[in-house]
């Protein structure tokens, strides 16, 4: 994850800190207020950068002083308290987001993996319904749902 950083201000505006917490909480797989080393390599994963343990763990040493191996979010907060974090954390999330559905990991989405995955969350989608979520984002008409029509539509507000 590339992270444009400059100094700026000495506290984040309140809706970056939301969206900073946000992003945090998706991090934090357990739900115990700290995201892992191994949390981290997977949201790395999941977002497309794929960075090693060995990474993860040289980032952390430079944040967390306590070498704990994790991050807490007031640790995160404060660190980007002096930072203007030059990064849309938007497409952060909708990359991750993208990369859940895109099973086979071929940079689109698939009718098919469409249907798996809201399967696996426990929602049957009939046939024709599957068909006319892929056309009505398929804007070029090629039968899938790339990562830029994935984003048009989850940020329309029309889904």
């Amino acid at each position: 994850m590339e992270i444009g950083v400059s100094v700026k201000q000495n506290h984040l505006p309140k809706e970056k800190r939301a969206e900073l917490l946000k992003i945090f909480k998706s991090f934090d797989e357990n739900g115990d207020g700290k995201v892992s080393k191994h949390e981290l390599v997977r949201a790395s994963k999941k977002m497309g950068v794929n960075k090693t343990l060995k990474d993860i763990e040289k980032v952390l040493r430079t944040i967390n002083t306590d070498r704990e191996g994790y991050i807490t979010f007031p640790q995160l907060e404060k660190l980007m308290a002096g930072e203007s974090v030059e990064i849309d954390y938007e497409d952060e999330m909708l990359r991750a987001k993208f990369n859940e559905f895109d099973l086979d990991g071929d940079g689109s989405i698939t009718k098919k993996e469409l249907k798996t995955v809201l399967r696996s969350m426990g929602s049957e989608m009939p046939e024709a319904e599957a068909e006319a979520m892929i056309h009505e984002a398929d804007k070029n008409g090629d039968g899938v749902i790339s990562f830029d029509e994935f984003k048009a539509v989850l940020t329309s507000g029309d889904f």
